[in-house]
C-alpha cells in the first residue's frame, strides 16, 4: 500500500506548495469602498505598466476621524501620528499618467470623461476638503478613485506616485 501512494507524494507536495502560495495573496475587501470582491494580489508587476481601470493597493495614511479613534477593524494606528491610521487600501486607477485631469469644484473628468464627485462631508459629519487639479497628469503618478461615494480617495488626497503602490489587485469575483 505505501509503495502504491509513494508516486502520489511530490504530487501533494506540489499541490500543497500552490495552494499556499496562491492562499497567501488573497484578500477580501475590507471595506465597501472597493465593492464586494475577493481579489488576488501581487507585489511582482511593472509599474510602467500600471493603466487606466487597473486595482492597485497601497497604504495610506488616513484621519482617524474617517476610521475611528482605535482604527480597528481595517487598519492600524500610525506609530508616527497620534491622528491617522495606516490603511491598505485598494483602489482603482480612475486616470493615469499623460491623461489631462480636471479636479474642480468636486467634479472630477478624466479626458473629459465624468468620473464623479467628491462629498463636502463623510458619512460620520467630518468636513472633506477636495483636490483641485486643472492639466495632464505628470509622469509616474496616477488618480484613484473607487465608484462608492464614500471611498477616502485621490478626490480627497490628490495625485498618488507609482512608486507607493505596492501591488497589484485583480478581482476574482
Amino acid at each position: 500500500m505505501v509503495i502504491l501512494l509513494l508516486p502520489w507524494v511530490p504530487v501533494v507536495f506540489a499541490f500543497n506548495y500552490i495552494a499556499s502560495q496562491m492562499w497567501s495573496h488573497i484578500t477580501i475587501s475590507p471595506t465597501a469602498s472597493a465593492g464586494a470582491h475577493v481579489f488576488y494580489y501581487t507585489g511582482d508587476f511593472d509599474r510602467d505598466g500600471l493603466k487606466k481601470h487597473t486595482w492597485i493597493r497601497l497604504p495610506r495614511q488616513v484621519p482617524k476621524n474617517l476610521v475611528g479613534t482605535n482604527c480597528k477593524p481595517d487598519c492600524e494606528p500610525s506609530r508616527e501620528y497620534s491622528d491617522v491610521c495606516l490603511c491598505n487600501t485598494i483602489k482603482k486607477i480612475a486616470c493615469a499618467e499623460g491623461d489631462n485631469l480636471v479636479a474642480k469644484n468636486r467634479e472630477f473628468y478624466c479626458n473629459n470623461y465624468p468620473l464623479g464627485v467628491s462629498k463636502t462631508h463623510s458619512k460620520k459629519g467630518v468636513p472633506l476638503d477636495s483636490f483641485e487639479y486643472e492639466g495632464i497628469i505628470p509622469e509616474n503618478h496616477v488618480f484613484l478613485m473607487n465608484e462608492h461615494k464614500d471611498s477616502y480617495d485621490s478626490r480627497y488626497y490628490g495625485l498618488v506616485s507609482k512608486n507607493e503602490i505596492t501591488e497589484l489587485v485583480t478581482p476574482l469575483f
